[in-house]
């Protein structure tokens, strides 16, 4: 095996790499929908904002069969830029490592073999204050435990991924309605990140809401977040209550 290259050079983070290297791994791809992507210049993840919206799926699509269902195209940048999920596909060939699709709440749904969540549903736009139902925000977040504790047995490592536009601004929104100081710190998938649009997006959802800041994750998610957030979550739980290893593979998605 070629030597490792670590570009993160923490101790702990050499030992955890160390420790799953002949591990049995598994990567899971939480895909949903947010309408917080329609907003313009606000995501990249589609020719246009309203093709945010079609990207999950299409992504989830290539990474089974190499090639879009849904539509003629894999989803493209406003710049004609491609999907990350281009190298996805690849690493997962290479590495030869097996992945299920879980849907969260895609707008359209995936023509491929997938897990649902009963309490999938698409994400309001953040800057109403009410992105989703308290107890929808909750429900996924158990359905996405027990996922977790059902099929911990496979695997000794799960690598979770995802696919959702405007997931960066939803991000900020969570961060954010839990209190932190978060501003002009998050991730984007284009060159120009847009700080100034997600802070004002961001500001009129707490405004609108009147409930936050909050100690209540579920309650910031409700008002700010998305349904892949909480359920990325809700797995991570339980896939280390059953001793499982967890990798989260994003960016400020998954902070």
């Amino acid at each position: 095996m070629e030597p490792l290259i670590y570009v993160y050079r923490d101790e702990d983070g050499r030992k955890f790499v160390e420790s799953v290297r002949n591990a049995c791994i598994m990567a899971l791809y939480f895909i949903g929908s947010t309408k917080t992507s329609t907003i313009p210049d606000i995501s990249v993840a589609g020719a246009s904002p309203e093709l945010t919206l079609y990207t999950p799926a299409v992504d989830v699509e290539y990474l089974v069969y190499g090639k879009p269902i849904s539509t003629k195209y894999i989803p493209v940048t406003p710049e004609g830029i491609p999907t990350p999920a281009l190298i996805t596909r690849a690493t997962l060939k290479i590495a030869k490592i097996p992945f299920l699709i879980v849907d969260a709440g895609s707008y359209i749904k995936p023509k491929i073999p997938h897990i649902t969540l009963p309490s999938g549903i698409i994400g309001n736009r953040i800057d109403t204050g009410k992105a989703l139902p308290y107890t929808t925000a909750k429900n996924l977040y158990e359905e996405a435990r027990t996922l977790a504790r059902k099929i911990s047995h496979v695997a000794d490592v799960f690598v979770l991924g995802e696919s959702i536009p405007g997931g960066t601004t939803t991000a900020l929104g969570i961060l954010v309605a839990l209190g932190y100081n978060a501003w002009g710190m998050v991730s984007s998938a284009g060159p120009r990140n847009p700080h100034d649009l997600k802070r004002q997006i961001v500001e009129n959802g707490l405004d609108k809401s009147g409930e936050l800041p909050t100690n209540d994750p579920f309650r910031a998610v409700s008002c700010l977040g998305d349904p892949v957030h909480v359920s990325i979550a809700g797995f991570l739980a339980g896939a280390l209550e059953k001793g499982s290893k967890v990798i989260l593979a994003g960016g400020t998605q998954m902070a």
